[in-house]
């Protein structure tokens, strides 16, 4: 059994990210006055966005139809480019927290440095050849 990690933070399942996208724009609404970077009419814009979202998705919980499906990942695709702009503008940098950020599933950046382990590399000198004018030299 192949186990997969995923390193991205928005939930790929339609459910989960609906879930995390509904957590998400409620989490901005309601500290966006405390942020004070995040001027009214994005925040206004997000929560469109997410109903826009909201529209799509809850089309393709009841019979399968396959152009609704379409138009829901078209949708989806437009407000994931949308949320990692958002977040990207206004979400990594202070008075935004890493706190906050957890609170809104947002992977926080990774500041410590990890150290990385040097190479030993052996030399075999045994297989070089010195070329000398006049002289051929061996090829393997």
């Amino acid at each position: 059994m192949e186990v997969i990690i995923h390193v991205d933070f928005v939930p790929r399942a339609d459910a989960a990210f609906d879930t995390f996208y509904w957590n998400f724009v409620d989490f901005v609404i309601d500290n966006a006055r405390r942020w004070v970077n995040i001027p009214q009419n994005d925040v206004t814009a997000l929560d469109l966005q997410f109903s826009e979202w909201t529209k799509a998705y809850n089309l393709t919980l009841v019979p399968h139809i396959p152009q609704l499906t379409l138009e829901k990942n078209s949708v989806r695709t437009t407000m994931e480019r949308a949320l990692r702009a958002f977040i990207n503008r206004f979400l990594r940098w202070p008075p935004v927290t890493d706190l906050d950020r957890d609170k809104m599933g947002i992977r926080n950046r990774d500041t410590i440095c990890t150290p990385q382990p040097v190479p030993e590399i052996e030399a075999d000198t045994s297989v070089i050849r010195e070329n000398r004018p006049g002289r051929a030299v061996e090829r393997h």
